[in-house]
């Protein structure tokens, strides 16, 4: 099993993210976030995942090479929010908002039919949670960038979403710039 090195784990982590933090020591939003990106990938990884190096990566290269936008999934079951990151993300040329969701259900199935590169994704939903959800898309299309967004900044909650394949965790309290970070996969 090949475990990720500091600097390997620094090219997948949102810019901004630092030194590794223990998820004991996690007490504010920036902290948790921090903690769950630089968990071992022993602990995130589901038992017979592959590393998050062997993953596909998203249209990654094609859209450096001039093929155009990140198709951006949004899924919340609050519609102000969803709303709101639509806003956020229309003002960015390289980013395409392709659809909206309302819950895990939702979510995976306009995942199969939208086949967007990137699933934006509160963890708590009604009929099914952003946990569950992404563990189904990321089994099915593991090339979906998932991002975790949530209100809590429990680290548990982080730690569930990454092992359920998420790319990262974000807090909804913290800056866009994490979050459109995350999108382009920095």
């Amino acid at each position: 099993m090949q475990l990720m090195t500091e600097e390997s784990r620094s090219r997948n982590r949102p810019p901004g993210l630092g030194k590794p933090v223990a998820l004991g020591d996690a007490a504010d939003s920036a902290n948790v976030a921090r903690a769950a990106a630089q968990a071992s990938e022993e602990e995130l990884r589901a038992p017979g995942e592959p590393d998050r190096e062997d993953r596909p990566q998203p249209r990654e290269q094609e859209i450096l090479e001039g093929d155009g936008r990140w198709r951006v999934l949004l899924v919340d079951d609050h519609r102000l929010m969803r709303e709101g990151l639509q806003a956020l993300l229309a003002e960015e040329k390289d980013i395409e908002v392709v659809g909206q969701a309302g819950n895990g259900v939702e979510a995976v199935e306009k995942a199969e039919s939208l086949r967007p590169d990137v699933v934006v994704m509160d963890v708590l939903m009604p009929v099914m949670d952003g946990v569950e959800a992404a563990r189904q898309i990321s089994a099915k299309h593991p090339d979906m960038r998932i991002i975790g967004l949530s209100m809590f900044d429990e680290a548990d909650m982080a730690r569930k979403m990454l092992q359920a394949g998420a790319f990262t965790y974000l807090p909804k309290a913290g800056p866009a710039k994490e979050l459109l970070a995350a999108i382009r996969g920095k």
